[in-house]
């Protein structure tokens, strides 16, 4: 007990009431009470909601530090928490799981192709002609203009290309100057609709090994016929 509530940072706290704590608090007695006997799984559902920033931040904190000693399944529609805490992410869509991988491979996967956001100092024609002249761009999409003498796009190059070089190969021969290249990127929330929003459509993203491991927590140790 003294070593879960160490843990959990409740130690200082242990003299009052449960009631009198702030949420903060009783969110980490329930934490100190689920590691209690050294359980191999803790499974946790929104476990910041109705905290405050410091406090969720901290709860944050303390998943992390749980995650290192014990396999920690956390239940969440607030995205950026799990984009923060989890080094692996499921997606779950009318009860049928349709996306499954580490974090980082996963948002590889949803990618697609190359997009960059560009802040270009230059006329405004003459930069979209240039860049809809590069062999290797797909789209340019003109973006809300931040001043009168720059023009603001994003860029779409075609599958498997790296269109950078050429992009600033092309501002330096035309005299544009680059003031902003970014790399576009999904965020957690972009994947997850595309998985979900459409009924029947889901694309899935299941690499069989993170599959197996999910399975084998549950007492089935091969992937079964028709799944």
């Amino acid at each position: 007990m003294e070593e879960a509530m160490e843990t959990t940072g409740i130690t200082a706290q242990q003299s009052r009431l449960i009631r009198n704590l702030s949420k903060g608090y009783r969110q980490r007695v329930g934490f100190a009470q689920a590691v209690l006997g050294y359980p191999e799984i803790i499974i946790l559902d929104e476990p910041t909601v109705g905290l405050d920033p410091k406090q969720i931040i901290e709860i944050r904190d303390l998943i992390k530090e749980l995650g290192k000693n014990h396999t920690v399944i956390l239940s969440s529609h607030i995205l950026s928490e799990i984009s923060a805490v989890c080094d692996h992410i499921f997606i779950i869509s009318k009860g049928k799981l349709v996306a499954g991988d580490s974090t980082e491979n996963l948002m590889k996967q949803m990618s697609g192709a190359q997009e960059i956001e560009l802040l270009i100092k230059g006329d405004n024609a003459a930069v979209q002609e240039t860049f809809t002249g590069i062999a290797e761009v797909e789209k340019c999409i003109p973006l809300e203009q931040k001043d009168e003498a720059c023009v603001h796009l994003n860029l779409i190059a075609k599958p498997g290309m790296d269109i950078r070089e050429q992009v600033f190969a092309s501002c330096v021969n035309h005299g544009f100057v680059i003031l902003q290249m970014n790399p576009v990127s999904k965020s957690l929330e972009d994947v997850f609709l595309e998985l979900t929003e459409k009924e029947g459509t889901q694309k899935e993203v299941l690499p069989e090994k993170k599959l197996h491991f999910v399975k084998s927590h549950f007492g089935k140790e091969s992937k079964e016929d028709g799944e």
